[in-house]
C-alpha cells in the first residue's frame, strides 16, 4: 500500500488566510510511505525556503512522488495530520468570510486536484 501523509495550511506559498488561526496552520511537509516504510520526506520549508512555512505542501507533495517515481494517482491512501472534526470546525470559522466547502476531505481533494491535476477517489482517504 502507497500512502502519503500531509501536514500545512490551505493556501499557496503567496496567498494568505489570516482567518484560520495558527494552530490549524502547522509547517507544511509530505510524506511518502509504502507498507510501513518511509521512501520520501521533506518539509515545504526545505523546498520554498520560507522558515516554519506553513502553507499547502505542494512542492513537498511533489518531491515524494518524484523520488518513488509515481504520480499521485498511483497513492493508495492520504492522511492529513489534523482530525476530521477539528477541520471541520476550522472550516466553519473561515466559511463565514469565503466560500470554502466544509467537508474537509472534499477541500483536500480540491486543492490536489488543483495543484495535481488528477481527480483523487473519496475512499483514499481513512475513515
Amino acid at each position: 500500500m502507497l500512502s502519503i501523509g500531509l501536514s500545512g495550511g490551505l493556501d499557496r506559498i503567496y496567498e494568505s488566510s489570516p482567518e484560520l488561526p495558527n494552530t490549524f496552520l502547522h509547517d507544511g511537509a509530505a510524506v511518502l510511505v509504502q507498507d510501513g516504510r518511509v521512501i520520501a520526506a521533506v518539509e515545504e520549508e526545505r523546498l520554498n525556503r520560507v522558515k516554519h512555512s506553513n502553507k499547502f505542501p505542494s512542492n513537498s507533495i511533489r518531491y515524494c512522488l518524484s523520488t518513488a517515481g509515481v504520480e499521485l494517482g498511483d497513492i493508495d491512501r492520504i492522511a492529513f495530520y489534523a482530525t476530521e472534526a477539528y477541520c471541520k470546525a476550522m472550516l466553519e470559522r473561515l466559511s463565514v468570510s469565503q466560500p470554502v466547502p466544509l467537508d474537509p476531505k472534499l477541500l483536500l481533494r480540491q486543492l490536489l486536484a488543483r495543484e495535481f491535476g488528477a481527480e483523487i477517489d473519496p475512499s483514499g482517504f481513512p475513515s
